[in-house]
């Protein structure tokens, strides 16, 4: 599965969040591994002050988390247009609420997969 998360990723920072072209990358994703997605990607959406506001809190911030706004915000919207155009294998959960339920309602959403 870490293949195709990958790739999602790939979409996102290097075809979003860098300008890379989502054809050359959904080429390669074809060529790489055609038949091979994960059942389900976990998208936790969040404003990115907010998710700053809270890395600043208990860590220091990564190399993607020191990009600037409108990196994060290139990122952020090819993660959504993914989940909306196969809302069957994303969760997409709003970050910004309180990790325990977050927690709570990631589980339930894997035990449809156990």
């Amino acid at each position: 599965m870490s293949a195709a998360k990958s790739v999602t990723a790939t979409f996102a920072y290097q075809g979003g969040g860098r300008g890379q072209a989502l054809a050359a990358i959904e080429v390669l994703e074809r060529w790489v591994h055609p038949d091979f997605h994960p059942d389900l990607t976990v998208l936790l959406d969040i404003a990115p002050a907010v998710a700053a506001a809270r890395v600043a809190r208990t860590r220091t911030a990564d190399r993607f988390e020191r990009e600037t706004s409108e990196f994060v915000q290139r990122v952020q919207a090819v993660y959504r247009q993914r989940a909306a155009a196969e809302p069957e294998r994303f969760l997409v959960l709003d970050g910004a609420g309180a990790a325990a339920e977050l927690g709570q309602a990631v589980i339930a959403a894997c035990e449809k997969w156990m």
